[in-house]
């Protein structure tokens, strides 16, 4: 589909992190955009602020009429709402065009210069961090997992840039839908297994989206997991870790004060010297090292690079200290996989060893906490 084609777009599920990015990118372009959702959130407020139509009754009728022509509006929905919706089913019955949101993306990774960042954990973080980085120094177009600390928006837009980022989510295989540029995996774990059934299947997925990458792309993933043996690396790759000094991509001389890392940033050929990130945490200067391994392929100059890391303020709900105080701390993560968990504690207690540690866990996905009830 070409999307300078579509004049309307209506949102079955608007209130998602991801389908309200697609919403704004499409309003950005000067479309008419509507959507539907459940709940009143401050999303969803934001992006009726913002001109866009949202509706919460679960009620055909009150479609506007511009969202009643099949022949110029597309339908974007999301597997989260079931299939009993009567606003999805008006859409149905009337043989509107209906995409999944991944299926948009796949439309827009083809238009742009697209960099895709894939895996089971660690997805939002790096994709915000090269937002933050590009959009610094060279300008991009993305769209976020999560609410950018610095930007308070899941979506960048700037259309003199060719380059867009994308989050790839291995959820019902959707980043099969993605044609990359370049595209990062930063772990394959055991999860969706509703979807997968076994951790072998991930992986097969996983293979999948690497023959996805374009002819001349460009692919990075952690150096555990060409240690894995478990993918297939029959293209040109390069690898990345915070302290294995065989990967393309490493930190050097890297130490940490209250949390706050700073480190030589490694490449092939070159060094980055002193880079100080502005958050904290083990896990966020791992990710940080692939972030900039993207963003230097993309042409990041070095000191635009050193400059950006300090100042950049991470993620909502990742590591997110809201309290930081001699008497208490607060750190809020989104961490929901046991791989997480476990890497978020680590980072904890190298901060504050001294402190003792309570944990207040939300579970995310009852298929989720079901299959991992004992990782959990």
């Amino acid at each position: 589909m070409r999307l300078d084609q579509v004049n309307n777009v209506f949102f079955v599920g608007v209130g998602g992190i991801g389908m309200s990015a697609l919403a704004r990118y499409f309003n950005a372009l000067g479309k008419k955009v509507g959507g539907y959702d459940k709940t009143q959130t401050s999303l969803t407020t934001q992006l009726q602020n913002e001109g866009i139509e949202v509706m919460y009754a679960d009620d055909a009728s009150l479609l506007s009429e511009v969202f009643q022509q099949p022949d110029s509006t597309m339908v974007v929905l999301t597997p989260a709402v079931p299939s009993t919706n009567k606003v999805l089913n008006y859409f149905i019955h009337h043989k509107f065009k209906l995409y999944k949101r991944a299926e948009v993306l796949g439309f827009i990774s083809r238009e742009l210069k697209s960099y895709c960042i894939a895996g089971t954990h660690g997805k939002t973080s790096i994709s915000t961090m090269l937002a933050y980085l590009l959009n610094e120094t060279e300008g991009c177009n993305a769209f976020l997992g999560g609410l950018s600390v610095n930007y308070h928006t899941n979506l960048l837009l700037n259309q003199q840039s060719n380059n867009v980022i994308i989050e790839a989510d291995e959820y019902d295989r959707s980043f099969l839908h993605l044609r990359p540029d370049a595209a990062l995996i930063t772990a394959v774990d055991e999860d969706h297994l509703d979807i997968y059934g076994t951790k072998e299947q991930i992986y097969q997925s996983f293979n999948d989206f690497i023959r996805l990458i374009k002819h001349e792309g460009t692919l990075i993933i952690h150096k555990e997991l060409e240690n894995s043996g478990k993918l297939t690396l029959d293209r040109p790759y390069y690898t990345y870790s915070l302290s294995d000094t065989s990967a393309d991509f490493y930190a050097g001389n890297l130490q940490h004060h209250n949390g706050l890392y700073s480190f030589d940033f490694k490449c092939p050929k070159h060094k980055i010297s002193q880079l100080r990130l502005g958050v904290p945490g083990k896990v966020n200067a791992e990710n940080f090292i692939g972030a900039t391994a993207l963003a230097c392929m993309a042409g990041a100059d070095d000191d635009e690079v050193r400059l950006a890391a300090g100042k950049y303020k991470g993620v909502k709900r990742r590591f997110e200290m809201h309290i930081n105080t001699r008497q208490h701390i607060y750190v809020d993560d989104y961490a929901h996989h046991p791989v997480e968990i476990r890497k978020t504690l680590e980072a904890v207690k190298e901060i504050w060893p001294e402190k003792a540690v309570t944990v207040v866990f939300q579970p995310h996905l009852f298929s989720r906490t079901k299959d991992l009830y004992p990782e959990f």
